[in-house]
């Protein structure tokens, strides 16, 4: 007869799926957003009039996301082989920092949706608008890479305790690399930013979700380094 899978408890459980849906809503909230990426503020301003109702919908689902990444990582702190890993703890509270991020840059998105409303000229918040997506994103920069480093690390934490395999640390290199050699490209081309963008963040997200579905499973066995003789 074969061995029984180990059962998985509920707080891993919770923690994935949770974890999935921050992330799946994470870049929905970026598919939503036309021209994701820019920072001109007088192409914002024209492409926020132009699709403000998809902005909106953007911002609420960004907003959703960043509150859900909150239990996520609060339920995979909870899980005892995860507590024995800082990097668990480390890659959690940046991923935590770099949620706080996303929210504010939500609020930013808002500012913008409410300066191209009807009868606002255009001319008025020009000003207002640089400030908020040119200058103002400059301190959110710190925060948004936050968000990155803290889900690396956290993928590494997981994987050292067992309860994740190398697939979506390799995921996150992808990510990287695409963003580097995509960007270098489009800024070379002069087209494709936007398609850049969409992909790295898919591929950032895609690494999450893959975590999720993971911490659903029964656990790995962690791999024990050889004792010294």
């Amino acid at each position: 007869m074969t061995a029984a899978a180990p059962a998985v408890s509920r707080t891993r459980k919770s923690a994935g799926a949770i974890l999935i849906f921050a992330a799946v809503t994470f870049w929905l909230a970026w598919l939503f957003m036309p021209d994701a990426g820019t920072n001109d503020a007088a192409r914002i301003q024209e492409v926020v009039r132009e699709h403000r109702g998809s902005v909106f919908l953007s911002l609420i689902v960004q907003i959703i996301s960043s509150v859900a990444f909150v239990p996520a990582v609060l339920l995979i702190a909870r899980l005892p082989l995860a507590q024995a890993q800082r990097r668990v703890f480390v890659g959690g509270a940046l991923l935590l920092i770099g949620a706080m991020g996303m929210c504010a840059d939500a609020i930013f998105h808002l500012a913008a949706y409410s300066m191209t409303a009807d009868g606002v000229a255009a001319e008025n918040m020009h000003r207002s608008m640089m400030l908020l997506q040119t200058e103002g994103i400059r301190f959110l920069l710190p925060l948004l890479l936050s968000f990155l480093i803290g889900g690396i690390v956290l993928a590494l934490g997981l994987q050292h305790a067992g309860l994740a395999s190398p697939g979506p640390v390799m995921v996150f290199a992808s990510a990287i690399a695409t963003a580097g050699v995509g960007g270098i490209t489009a800024a070379a081309m002069d087209a494709g930013r936007y398609a850049v963008v969409l992909l790295f963040l898919g591929l950032f997200a895609l690494a999450l979700v893959w975590l999720g579905v993971e911490l659903m499973r029964p656990q790995q066995k962690p791999k024990l380094k050889p004792k010294r003789r």
